[in-house]
């Protein structure tokens, strides 16, 4: 406002409180005129219905840039050297374990310890036990060797489960696409070597307990 004297003088003309002479020399104040006034308390919803959401994407079609999410999307695994054999491991970061069947803990001649058994709820709040821990176990996957405590299970639907004790040892970053596919990238935490791969879609069981030898496709 002090580059413009003329709109100032004029602002301060309108929000300043005069007298004014009436007829008898009475004097009446006038109030003043302001230039902003209050809004009106408008009431604001703590939420929108989805309906309003719906109603502005409601034309929206698959190729018009508008993406939603698939209902499921499968697990990813990765393949890990354990001796001289190859064992398909499944990722799951929401698992607090890394777990091993026992069929695949037989068919490699671990040992673990039966004492040191925990209980196992599943998604569906079914508790089972552990057989034991297997410690210290070598995962090699490329040049990143990580040593694992495997708790056996009996008779899962997997060879090998590793969960956060695994992501936190490798410090593994992990970097999913749109398409699907997902990669990963591991530290060796005793050399510091990194190596990044993409992980593959999740395998059923190589290891039939029943029959106590790989199965082959």
């Amino acid at each position: 406002m002090a580059a413009a004297p003329e709109y100032r003088r004029r602002v301060k003309e309108l929000c300043t409180g005069r007298r004014v002479g009436l007829e008898g020399g009475l004097l009446e104040e006038v109030n003043s005129t302001y230039l902003l006034q209050p809004l009106q308390h408008t009431a604001v919803p703590k939420y929108l219905s989805a309906d309003i959401f719906f109603n502005d994407f409601a034309d929206a079609k698959e190729g018009d840039g508008f993406y939603v999410a698939k209902d499921s999307a499968s697990l990813r695994g990765l393949n890990a050297t354990i001796g001289e054999r190859v064992v398909h491991c499944v990722t799951d970061s929401g698992c607090s374990i890394v777990a091993m069947s026992d069929a695949t803990c037989n068919a490699l001649g671990i040992a673990f310890d039966p004492t040191k058994r925990i209980g196992l709820q599943s998604a569906n709040g079914r508790t089972d036990w552990s057989l034991g821990l297997a410690k210290d176990v070598p995962f090699r996957f490329g040049k990143v060797l990580a040593f694992l405590q495997a708790h056996i299970v009996d008779s899962p639907a997997y060879d090998v489960l590793i969960g956060r004790p695994f992501k936190v040892l490798t410090q593994a970053n992990v970097q999913n696409f749109a398409l699907g596919d997902q990669h990963m990238t591991l530290t060796n935490p005793n050399t510091h070597k990194t190596i990044t791969f993409p992980t593959i879609p999740r395998e059923p069981p190589r290891f039939r307990k029943e029959e106590g030898r790989e199965r082959r496709d």
